[in-house]
């Protein structure tokens, strides 16, 4: 794995690790939480979803990564700003790690 692709996965790991979740009754969850579900099979590994980023737009710059549950579902939040100085929020199902959608901040 090349070493940009190392760098922003690093990046993307302590930057979740300092956002913990909430949980479905929006209670903050704890690393050690967010750890036991991740080796539990509950949600798949944040490296995993930025390596799909990664692959889908490799111009787009992480700015923030949120562990979150909304409807009804952990979803990986990732606010990235895109080439042209938009700002973008992609959702993925933390659970699958599948792409789920696309949002635009509009600020």
């Amino acid at each position: 794995m090349p070493l940009i692709i190392r760098f922003w996965l690093l990046i993307a790991v302590l930057l979740v690790l300092s956002t913990a979740g909430a949980d479905p009754d929006g209670r903050r969850l704890g690393h050690d939480e967010i750890k036991r579900m991740m080796e539990n099979g509950e949600i798949v590994p944040l490296e995993s979803i930025l390596e799909r980023f990664r692959e889908q737009q490799p111009e787009g710059r992480l700015l923030e990564v949120e562990l979150e549950y909304e409807h009804n579902r952990y979803v990986y939040e990732l606010m990235i700003l895109e080439e042209d100085g938009t700002v973008e929020e992609l959702e993925y199902d933390a659970h699958t790690g599948k792409f789920w959608q696309r949002e635009s901040d509009d600020h």
